[in-house]
């Protein structure tokens, strides 16, 4: 969805697990078109995506943030705890 929306040149993924507090991230970055992040509305199903990933970050008591300007590609940062199941 990345790629068909940003028009990226690139698209890096990285996951970054915070152990202290179980506190985890996921940052998704491109070098797309970018957009206009106050105007963001779910309308005739433009969106949808964006839409989509706030419920599912919701379903997991999760945020996201979404820091975008047209022409400077876009920024997702997903933020969740994640419970610490290794052994000490």
């Amino acid at each position: 969805n990345i790629r068909k929306h940003s028009q990226a040149g690139s698209v890096r993924i990285l996951l970054r697990a915070l152990r202290a507090g179980g506190e985890h991230y996921i940052l998704i970055e491109d070098d797309g078109i970018g957009f206009d992040e106050t105007k963001i509305e779910p309308v005739g199903g433009q969106h949808l995506g964006l839409t989509i990933l706030r419920d599912r970050a919701a379903q997991i008591n999760g945020e996201i943030t979404i820091d975008s300007e047209p022409g400077d590609g876009t920024r997702i940062t997903l933020q969740f705890a994640y419970p610490d199941t290794s052994q000490h």
